[in-house]
Parts: structure tokens; C-alpha cells; sequence
């Protein structure tokens, strides 16, 4: 599969049961607003959406680094903050 980055964030939610923490980010517009990165995904705000328990873990066991969230979780965020 071709890398994420190159599909829309729809497409990335449609094709991933579970989202990483940069996937995730990039599903939900969080960007880097400032320096080096500035527009790109922002993982770290995504991983504090799933340490404050916005995003529930799939497996809260995992190490950071491997923390996912299933794309259902982030479409019922959505649909809340659409609201």
C-alpha cells in the first residue's frame, strides 16, 4: 500500500481500522502551526487527545509509541465536534 500521506484524509479513515498517532492527526487537521514542520501533522496533539481519554486506546498496555485508536472512535469525534 502506497503511503498514507498520499491518500485524503477520508481515504485513510475508510482504509485503516486502526489509526496510528500521525494518521490520526492528519484525519483530524491537527498541524503543526510553527517552524520546521509547520503544516504537518501534529502526532504530539493527537497523543494527548488519546492520554486525556478524547480518543480511547485500542490496547492502553502498548508503549506510546504504539498507541492506536480505531477509525470508529475518531468518526464519533468528529461527528462530535461537528456538532
Amino acid at each position: 500500500m502506497s503511503d498514507w500521506r498520499q491518500l485524503t484524509p477520508a481515504e485513510v479513515l475508510d482504509q485503516h481500522v486502526v489509526l496510528t498517532a500521525g494518521q490520526s492527526a492528519y484525519v483530524l487537521g491537527l498541524v503543526h502551526t510553527r517552524g520546521k514542520d509547520k503544516g504537518q501533522p501534529d502526532r504530539r496533539a493527537a497523543l494527548e487527545l488519546m492520554r486525556n481519554g478524547t480518543l480511547p486506546l485500542v490496547d492502553p498496555r502498548q508503549p506510546v509509541t504504539r498507541w492506536t485508536v480505531s477509525s470508529n472512535a475518531v468518526r464519533r469525534y468528529l461527528n462530535e465536534t461537528a456538532a
